[in-house]
């Protein structure tokens, strides 16, 4: 009789844990960004989507990404909203559906890259006068949770000679 209660209660511990490998359906996804100064000297975001997952994103669907720039005084300097993935993203994977440029003053800057239900990246950089135009001297980098901080550009000054594609 022991015997079959632990068989039994092995059996629930096997099936409670297949259960939750099973029930992991909704994507995991994290964000970077790749910044540069261009010989224009505009500041280039290309925002990055991982796939930190195991659900293979097979769908374009909706994103509802945004970005925002900061200015030391918490200004919202530029801002673009990212609706939708460019290619469906594998487990591993990669999509890069944020392209935006523009002209940003020499000064201290705070940039957030995500998706209210996905989370985000939050990274501090300036730009410098130097003797061949602006450098980007990139600061530190946080990661976020799923954040309802990041839900419209209501920028008074959004998308500066720039594009979001």
């Amino acid at each position: 009789m022991r015997s079959l209660v632990i068989v039994a209660a092995l059996a629930l511990a096997l099936l409670s844990i297949l259960t939750g490998c099973a029930a992991d359906t909704t994507p995991r996804l994290t964000f970077a960004t790749h910044m540069s100064v261009n010989p224009g000297n505009e500041t280039v975001v290309v925002g990055e989507v991982r796939n930190a997952g195991y659900i293979h994103m097979r769908s374009l669907g909706a994103l509802d990404g945004v970005l925002q720039i900061r200015d030391a005084g918490g200004a919202l300097v530029a801002c673009a909203a990212v609706p939708e993935f460019t290619a469906a993203v594998q487990p591993g994977g990669s999509d890069f559906p944020l392209h935006w440029q523009g002209r940003l003053e020499p000064g201290s800057y705070e940039l957030t890259w995500g998706a209210p239900a996905y989370g985000a990246v939050r990274s501090s950089f300036a730009l410098v006068e130097g003797e061949n135009g602006l450098r980007l001297q990139r600061g530190t980098t946080a990661r976020l949770q799923a954040t309802s901080g990041l839900t419209t550009c209501e920028a008074t000054r959004s998308q500066p000679s720039g594009q979001a594609q």
